[in-house]
């Protein structure tokens, strides 16, 4: 079934791009041979484990034990091999390269869950059997065995879900502006008809989809800190005029000049490329903005989970329109 999917794919590709090629070589070739995807930022095997914390808190590491816990307990190798020997495997894959995402962890979510319930499953027995020793002489009733069972399993499964309310509670609270700004900006830019550009400077990789914009309306990017390759428009089928290049150069042809923009979007802090566009210019009037999380200005904990207490500093997520 695979080969004949990649055959599919592959006489697709040669109608559109006029050259057969296999998209899923391409991108194992190039993830694997030395300059690939390191060109797109190294992170050390520590950026996993904070990112796995971070996504599943008490689960991550109940996930993480349940391959010496399993192991241990007698559980039947055959099963064992089914349910963990996939997230092994891909981690085996994915942790040794030096560019790292978070998405590269997807595809291993749904066991990681799976072992951390085989290792709920096996504190618990082991709960049970504690108990039975200190209530009843290590018999325990059928009664007493469920009482025991559902409080155990609560106090893990409410601890975790408390934790992952409060992660929630912080994405969309601290770090929601992008989606809430652009979302004004389509109708604002709706409201007022014509065609223009919206234009954005370091917070390009904020850009949620091109669905927040009109159909008369595109991004645009302006100059940044950022010096690696912006990505670019699509273009009419085996076009080659915009160019494109496998080291993450930076290329030029991606930039806009500010006067072509009608909209600009961007974090505004003290030290953000956006400053050197807007301040002190008199073309622009803000139209909305929102708080977004200033990281330097907050602690550790509040960056991660919105408590009601700790310090917290904001930016400004800022839509301008100009005038």
């Amino acid at each position: 079934m695979f080969c004949v999917v990649q055959c599919v794919v592959a006489v697709v590709d040669w109608v559109y791009y006029g050259r057969w090629i296999s998209p899923t070589w391409n991108i194992f070739v190039y993830n694997t041979t030395q300059g690939g995807d390191e060109l797109y930022g190294v992170e050390p095997i520590s950026y996993y484990v904070k990112n796995m914390l971070l996504n599943f808190n008490f689960v991550a590491v109940l996930g993480a034990l349940g391959v010496p816990t399993l192991l241990c307990s007698g559980y039947p190798l055959k099963n064992y091999l089914t349910l963990i020997g996939p997230m092994i495997l891909w981690l085996a894959v994915v942790v040794p390269r030096p560019h790292k995402e978070e998405r590269f962890l997807y595809p291993i979510y749904p066991f990681l869950c799976a072992s951390a319930a085989l290792t709920l499953d096996a504190i618990v027995n082991a709960g049970m059997r504690v108990g039975g020793m200190v209530v009843g002489g290590g018999v325990m009733t059928p009664t007493r065995k469920a009482r025991l069972t559902f409080w155990l399993g609560a106090m893990v499964i409410a601890s975790s879900a408390v934790v992952s309310s409060c992660r929630i509670a912080a994405l969309g609270w601290y770090y929601g502006a992008p989606l809430d700004l652009y979302k004004d900006f389509y109708d604002v830019a709706s409201a007022s008809g014509g065609a223009g550009g919206v234009c954005t400077a370091g917070e390009w990789y904020r850009f949620p989809s091109s669905y927040f914009v009109p159909r008369d309306f595109r991004l645009e990017y302006l100059r940044s800190s950022f010096g690696g390759q912006l990505p670019a428009f699509s273009t009419n089928f085996t076009s080659t005029d915009i160019p494109f290049n496998d080291e993450n150069r930076e290329e030029l042809s991606r930039y806009t000049d500010l006067d072509t923009c009608r909209y600009f979007i961007d974090l505004i802090e003290d030290d953000s490329d956006a400053w050197q566009y807007v301040q002190g210019n008199d073309n622009w009037k803000k139209v909305q903005s929102y708080n977004f999380l200033n990281v330097k200005g907050t602690t550790f904990v509040n960056r991660i989970l919105y408590l009601p207490w700790g310090k917290r500093t904001f930016a400004k997520y800022t839509l301008f329109e100009k005038l």
